[in-house]
């Protein structure tokens, strides 16, 4: 879909001298624009990253964008529980493998549920 609507961007950065580790830190963002079109999107999705970078850096800790733009197109209004981004691919890892791989490697900076 590449037509007027709501588009979900994701976007990479990395932060330098951030860790204790001193190694970068990678941070996934996903931001919504209602646009009129897909290109649309990714200027304001280009703009705000640029922005977040502005913002967010310093000469002791930079903020690097790394250029990559994923889209997806939002078919329902925005509003609680809306999916806003999706992401497939192939792989021929099994569950808990896929997960330790992509997701869980014991160096994310989140929070940690039990919940299936």
């Amino acid at each position: 879909m590449t037509g007027p609507g709501w588009y979900g961007i994701r976007t990479i950065f990395r932060f330098d001298g951030v860790a204790a580790s001193g190694d970068a830190i990678f941070e996934e963002r996903v931001c919504v624009y209602k646009t009129s079109s897909l290109d649309e999107a990714f200027e304001k999705a280009k703009a705000e990253a640029h922005e977040y970078v502005d913002t967010l850096s310093s000469d002791e800790q930079p903020c690097v964008f790394l250029g990559l733009f994923q889209s997806y197109y939002i078919s329902e209004e925005v509003e609680s529980g809306v999916e806003v981004f999706s992401l497939m691919r192939e792989s021929e890892l099994g569950d808990e493998e896929y997960l330790s791989h992509f997701f869980d490697t014991g160096r994310e900076l989140h929070r940690v549920t039990n919940e299936e």
